[in-house]
């Protein structure tokens, strides 16, 4: 038992320093939600253009595998507390994720569609004002 304790009280320091390395500043976390929705509305415009057509399934798999992997880079446990404001940013690419699945296999339509529709302008609407209050577009725009 004091051995694990020994190792504890040793560990303990190198796990702290190494979580406070990996925590962004607000200014960071709104700079990656920023990047972030710029690639997620690219990528909802682009299955826009396809999503009706036939011919372009593999395209509109490849677009959900595209929101997959940007959803991949979005920090789980690293960095919550400074991105925890920008859930909506990152929601906003699950929208684009569901979008192009359901454009894909052909049921995007109705009651589909007016959801999707609608959680997709609520969830980008939250990230902009998200985006907003940290005063990053005023930054960006200077």
């Amino acid at each position: 038992m004091r051995a694990l304790h020994l190792v504890f009280t040793l560990a303990w320091p190198v796990l702290a320093w190494a979580q406070v390395e990996d925590v962004s500043t607000d200014a960071e976390a709104a700079s990656k939600a920023q990047l972030f929705i710029k690639e997620a509305n690219a990528l909802h415009a682009k299955v826009t253009e396809i999503c009706t057509d036939p011919s372009a399934t593999g395209l509109l798999y490849e677009a959900a595998e595209d929101a997959v992997k940007q959803l991949d880079e979005w920090p789980e446990h690293q960095n919550g507390q400074a991105l925890a404001s920008y859930h909506a940013c990152r929601q906003s690419m699950v929208d684009v994720q569901s979008y192009a699945y359901t454009c894909a296999q052909g049921v995007y339509k109705g009651k589909t569609e007016s959801y999707l529709q609608r959680r997709w302008t609520e969830d980008t609407v939250h990230c902009d004002e998200a985006i907003r209050a940290s005063g990053l577009a005023l930054k960006d725009s200077n």
